[in-house]
């Protein structure tokens, strides 16, 4: 059953192909025609289903946020860059303060440790 499915799917094809070439040789000028005709009707569809197809608010503030942040990094980078290759700008600090504060590690708020009966092993006969 497998086999008969893929010879219609060829056969279905080929006879695709043959028309295709017939109509091109018997009108080319009506053939064209349709070609331009089927893109500008994808191009029309693709254009109101991209303008309409109805983006939530969310979706437009978070990319707004976004563009944003990147802008800022952008910037953050920049002026990082110009204090490097400019020693005369940078301000002088103490580097061991920033050190020892940069050195402590820190935990993550929002993992805990989930601390249970490790040492006693389950009595498999019971279950």
């Amino acid at each position: 059953m497998n086999r008969l499915k893929y010879w219609l799917f060829y056969i279905v094809i080929a006879l695709a192909i043959l028309g295709l070439g017939n109509y091109l040789w018997t009108d080319p000028a009506a053939f064209i025609k349709n070609l331009i005709f089927i893109g500008v009707f994808a191009a029309i569809i693709i254009f109101l289903f991209t303008r309409f197809r109805g983006t939530a608010v969310h979706n437009r503030k978070e990319h707004k946020a976004f563009v944003k942040a990147a802008k800022y990094s952008k910037k953050r980078l920049k002026m990082r860059a110009e204090q490097k290759n400019n020693p005369i700008n940078r301000s002088i600090s103490k580097p061991s303060i920033k050190k020892a504060i940069h050195s402590k590690k820190r935990s993550a708020p929002h993992l805990t440790v989930i601390e249970g009966k490790k040492g006693k092993k389950k009595d498999k006969a019971s279950l």
